[in-house]
């Protein structure tokens, strides 16, 4: 039975009337092709008397989509309306009928916080404000929009479900007519910001020639404001925007072509624009976001990389922090093989990567997941900083988890032991209260002729955050202890001459020390009260300094890893040892005086420790084998200084 017939005929009469209103002349036989007709008839009927029942998405095959079918608001109605339906991802068979995709952001602080009811198919269904205002502003006039939009299309519930969708979005995203951006709502600045683009875009239409400099100061101003947007900090942006045919940008009932926002990011010889509006404004548009958009859409996609994308979008944001990598997954051009799994943890999702990343099928041809052993300890720490994963749950790993094999390079040896964590308090209230002389330089005792090295880089350095950053578990620090030193605090009565009888090991040169590198002791400590007792200052043949536990010995080698502060100590077991070396414990290196701030790659975030310069230092290659666990407690140690400028 057809389903309008089956509707009373007081229904059917409110219905046909709102749906002449709906369905422009002309479309009612396409539509009709498309078993749509009775679905917005019904949908309509049922919108006059809402029903008080929350909407449940009907199951869908791997091959389906949902789009939602947006209605025109009505006077009476407080709410935005629309029906969902079911078709073809376009894949294989027919084609989905024409939509748009809408990118936006799930969260937004200009809107209330609270969710907002909307009416799907005659039920409700609560979304976010920015998603409402969106909704509301999107309706049509006249007839109706069909839009793609993740918090509706997707069963959000239903992980299976999520992860195939998730994978699609990809060829959703490039299949849609149009993608919308919804920056959120409409304001002053992102209104001007739109006129500045478009004259930038368009030189021709500048209507003031020389303007003054409130004026320029005005458009850089609403430019910064735009491009500083909640919306551009999305990681989901990449894959949406680049994939995308084409696109327009709203905000609120402002509206900008993609086209126009592209031209004037092109524009570096700003012809046509006043010298000063193009000097400021253009600068800030070519090192914006839309800017590296721009270019990942019109560019070649050799270098779409998951690593490079990756390092691109690490100071993005996700709601969910397993889409940092998943919203990538569908640009990523050498990671075709991996699969979207939100039943994994991020956790789980670091070990899986870190793993794949040391260790790829065979056959497997990755940039990212290349096998590359030396870069495994960068990439094990670059990663659990970008999935945000807190340390306590490292807990949760086995201690006996499987082992990876990691390459390092013994770059030096430690020469001298200093003081402990708590001696430096000791001395820091010893020089307050006047006792300053009973403390000797301890650099004067350790005879260091190195110009490279000096105390100064201690300056400003916070006592809690050393230690407290060593410890597994980060416990809070004890804020008594909270002292910044100084160089002249750096005064101790108990430094310890070097041992005649420790020498540095001196194996053959590019010789391997040992596949078999085991931990004696676990990396660090778990008595926090004790923590100051525990750590120790100590100096290296190559004159840095840094402070690892307090078992550290002169003699132990200092093992070093690629684009990356963390360092280990490696200690002999001797003559009956059979040449091989346990792993004693980390050890964190201060960066010399005339050592540059090593940046991470596409960040300004700067290390707190050094990282070795591996093309100019030599150093000898070491094999060491580590359990998952084991790498967990030292990837989770990246804390960057300030942005470096």
């Amino acid at each position: 039975m057809n389903l309008s017939s089956a509707l009373s005929p007081k229904i059917k009469s409110i219905s046909s009337s709102i749906y002449n209103i709906l369905v422009p002349e002309g479309q009612e036989t396409a539509e009709a092709e498309r078993g749509e007709q009775d679905a917005l008839v019904a949908g309509l009927a049922i919108r006059q008397k809402p029903i008080d029942e929350p909407y449940q998405h009907d199951p869908i095959s791997i091959d389906q989509i949902r789009l939602l079918v947006l209605f025109p608001l009505l006077q009476e109605e407080p709410y935005v309306s629309c029906n969902v339906i079911t078709t073809n991802n376009g894949r294989e068979g027919p084609p989905p009928p024409e939509y748009h995709a809408l990118s936006y952001t799930w969260k937004y602080d200009g809107f209330d916080a609270r969710e907002k009811p909307i009416q799907i198919n005659g039920k409700w269904m609560t979304v976010g404000s920015n998603l409402w205002y969106a909704l509301y502003q999107l309706s049509p006039s006249r007839g109706t929009r069909k839009l793609w939009v993740d918090a509706i299309c997707i069963d959000q519930e239903n992980v299976l479900e999520r992860n195939d969708q998730v994978m699609q979005m990809g060829h959703i995203y490039s299949t849609a007519k149009n993608v919308i951006i919804w920056l959120g709502h409409e304001d002053g600045p992102t209104k001007r910001a739109f006129q500045t683009i478009e004259e930038f875009a368009n030189p021709s239409c500048i209507a003031v020639l020389e303007p003054s400099e409130n004026e320029v100061q005005k458009a850089t101003s609403a430019l910064s404001h735009f491009l500083d947007r909640q919306y551009w900090k999305r990681v989901w942006v990449i894959q949406e925007i680049v994939l995308a045919k084409s696109i327009t940008i709203y905000s609120g009932y402002h509206m900008l072509q993609w086209s126009d926002l592209a031209k004037a990011c092109r524009n570096r010889d700003g012809v046509g624009i006043p010298p000063e509006m193009a000097k400021q404004g253009l600068r800030l548009l070519q090192d914006s976001i839309a800017a590296f958009l721009e270019r990942s859409r019109t560019e070649p996609e050799t270098g779409r990389t998951l690593l490079n994308l990756l390092h691109a979008c690490q100071d993005s944001h996700a709601t969910d922090v397993r889409d940092m990598v998943y919203g990538l997954l569908g640009i990523a051009n050498d990671s075709s093989f991996l699969e979207v799994d939100y039943k994994k943890s991020a956790l789980e999702l670091w070990q899986y990567l870190v793993k794949l990343q040391n260790n790829p099928p065979e056959g497997t041809n990755s940039y990212t997941f290349s096998g590359d052993k030396s870069t495994t300890m960068y990439f094990a720490q670059f990663l659990w900083d970008v999935l945000a994963i807190s340390p306590h749950e490292i807990k949760s790993l086995p201690p006996s988890s499987p082992t990876l094999t990691l390459q390092g390079y013994w770059t030096d040896t430690i020469i001298q032991l200093g003081p402990l964590g708590s001696e430096i308090i000791a001395a820091r209230r010893t020089t307050q209260v006047g006792n300053h002389h009973t403390y000797k330089d301890w650099r004067h005792e350790l005879k260091i002729s190195d110009p490279n090295w000096n105390l100064s880089v201690l300056q400003s350095v916070h006592l809690p955050t050393i230690f407290h950053n060593t410890s597994p578990l980060l416990a809070e620090p004890n804020p008594v202890n909270s002292a910044t030193i100084s160089v002249s605090d750096l005064k101790f009565a108990n430094a310890q001459p070097r041992p005649k009888e420790a020498r540095p090991w001196n194996p053959r040169p590019h010789a391997k020390l040992t596949r078999n590198c085991h931990f004696k002791r676990h990396l660090d400590p778990t008595d926090h009260e004790k923590c100051w007792d525990i750590y120790r200052f100590v100096v290296t043949e190559g004159g840095q300094i840094g402070w690892s536990h307090d078992s550290v010995r002169p003699g132990d080698l200092v093992c070093r890893f690629k684009e990356t502060d963390i360092a280990l100590l490696l200690r002999s077991r001797g003559s009956g040892g059979d040449g091989k070396f346990d792993v004693v414990g980390r050890i964190m290196l201060l960066r010399k005086e005339n050592e540059q701030v090593a940046v991470r790659k596409g960040s300004k975030k700067a290390f707190m420790l050094s990282v070795p310069d591996l093309q100019r230092e030599t150093g000898v290659e070491v094999d060491l084998q580590l359990g998952i666990q084991t790498l967990a407690y030292l990837a989770c140690f990246f804390r960057p200084t300030a942005e470096k400028d």
